[in-house]
Formats: structure tokens, sequence, C-alpha cells
């Protein structure tokens, strides 16, 4: 088995390299303004110590792998575009009140118990860039209200207008009947031709999620729409240092359910957390392959740390 693994942090780039029987760990600083370079070093350091150069090792190995806490990190420091969003008229504010236990997420329960002090967390898409359109589609999928094409391009333009770097369309029973979703991507493209829309996404909630809840639904897509930019920028240059260095197979990537896919199938919001999952994993193993039983699971990062309890079942 050949093998390069990488898990590029806030802080260090981590690479562990496997040739036959050689296991190699390196590690290098995580250089933010070009990921690649941080890369490199790391894999320099590993492929000397296994006594090959870089090229030589990516053109031998089965598969390189790549996790992050990229994603996480930009969502716990609040470094994302401005995400403008558009939903069905009559559910603008179901983001911004969110859901009961918004107030104590993540709190532990003496801290969610106490109300008066508790303060909802900022969401990522403020009501001044929330817009609604007047259409309605049923649970069966059927078009009860159909979409008002020009009420779709004032709101676009309110949105563009206002500074979004960044759309995201969430209708009511999308999931049923995206017909509506897809009109008003159609609609915003020929408003702003991609020249003129630059890099600035449109992301549709029907395609990020299928889940049927508006809400659930809805944030999904603003959370992939708010880390698409920057994992799309991660992602083209470590896959362009790869092919310029001789790497010919796809570019794994690792997702926080705790499998992987290549990198055109892979969204933003499935990277979140896929670093520290893969500890979670590779604790699993560990405790399964050497009868221990009960693990704790630490990943200490320099900008977040996760501990997770795994308990085998008997």
């Amino acid at each position: 088995m050949k093998r390069i693994s990488v898990d590029i942090g806030g802080t260090f780039t981590d690479c562990f390299f496997v040739w036959d029987d050689t296991y190699i760990e390196a590690k290098a600083l995580t250089t933010h303004h070009n990921l690649a370079l941080g890369f490199n070093e790391a894999l320099d350091l590993a492929c000397e110590r296994a006594g090959l150069d870089r090229g030589t090792a990516l053109s031998g190995v089965d598969s390189v792998r790549y996790a992050t806490t990229l994603g996480t990190n930009a969502l716990i420091e609040r470094k994302g575009p401005r995400v403008g969003a558009i939903v069905t008229h009559g559910f603008q504010d179901t983001i911004p009140l969110s859901r009961g236990r918004g107030y104590g997420e993540g709190l532990d329960y003496s801290m969610q118990q106490n109300m008066p002090a508790a303060e909802r967390p900022e969401p990522l898409v403020p009501r001044a860039l929330i817009r609604s359109v007047k259409e309605r589609i049923n649970s069966a999928g059927e078009v009860v209200a159909s979409l008002r094409e020009e009420d779709v391009r004032n709101v676009v333009r309110e949105l563009m207008d206002a500074g979004a770097e960044a759309i995201v369309v969430s209708l009511t029973n999308a999931t049923e009947n995206p017909v509506h979703e897809l009109k008003i991507q159609e609609i915003l493209l020929e408003e702003y031709p991609s020249h003129e829309l630059g890099t600035v996404p449109v992301l549709l909630g029907h395609q990020v999620s299928g889940r049927k809840g508006e809400y659930v639904r809805a944030t999904s897509t603003i959370v992939d729409a708010f880390l698409h930019e920057i994992m799309f920028h991660a992602l083209s240059q470590l896959s362009n240092n790869l092919r310029e260095s001789g790497y010919t197979k796809p570019m794994l990537v690792n997702h926080n359910s705790g499998g992987m896919a290549q990198m055109n199938s892979t969204d933003a919001l499935q990277t979140i957390h896929s670093g520290p999952i893969a500890g979670v994993g590779a604790a699993e193993h560990l405790a399964n392959s050497t009868d221990i039983g009960s693990v704790i699971s630490t990943d200490m990062g320099g900008t977040p740390s996760t501990s997770v309890w795994y308990r085998r079942a008997v």
C-alpha cells in the first residue's frame, strides 16, 4: 500500500506517508496565502525521510487523501462572504428566528437553563439580506402559485445592490419540485451573466440538502454558500499543485460522514469537522483492534479543539 494523507489545519499541516512497510509522519506550518506551499513542505520532509523525491512519491502512490478544519475555522471566526437569501414569501423570518434551542445550542445544560442571560447566535445571513418571492408549491410537488419573474428580478437586484457576494435560493417544498428554484437561478444569471457575476456562487436548497424542513435545508445551504469560496480556492490550489507535481489520480477529500469522495463530488458543507471526525474513526479502529474498549479521542488544533468519548458495544 502506498498512500499520502494530509490534514491542513489553521496552524499546522500534517502529512502521514505510507510506502509499503514504511510509515512516516511530517509536519509544517500552514501557509494560508497558498496552502500548497505548506502541503509541499510537509510532503517533501516525509519524502526526504523515506529517501524519495516528491515526483516519485506522487506518481507511485495509490491515492492522496485530504482532510481539513478550514471550513470549521471559517465558521468559528466568521470569515466568509456576505450571503444573501431568497425564500418563499412568508418565510423570510424563519432563518433569523431559528429554533427554540438556538439559544443554547452547544452550551452545557446549566447555561441552557439560564434563559435571561441567553444570547442567540448571530445568523450568517442578516435579516437585511433576506428577500422573499411570491410562489408556492405544495407537499405533493404541485404548483399552487406561480412564480412572478418581475418579483424575482427585483429581489435579485436588491440583494446584489446590498453587497451580496453569494446567493442562496431555498423555497418551500422545493425538494418535491425544484422548478421555481431553477427558474430563479436562470433569471439571476440572465440579470448578472457569469462574466459580470464573477465567482459569486448561486446555491439552490434542493441541490444541497434533501431535507424537507425549510429551516434545516435553508441553513445547510447558507453554510455551504458561506464556505464555498474558501473551500473552492483551497481545493483548487491543492489539486493544481498535485497535477503540476506529477500526480494523475483523483484527490480524495475526507467528509464529516467519516467517508471520502473525489473533489468534484464534495460540497463545502461536507468538510466541516472532517479532520477531527477522521481522528475519531482512527480511535475507534485502534480501540477495536487492540481490545481496549472505551477510549477518549482528542483533537487539539490551533483554533478548535474536539474531544469525543467512544464506547465499544459489548
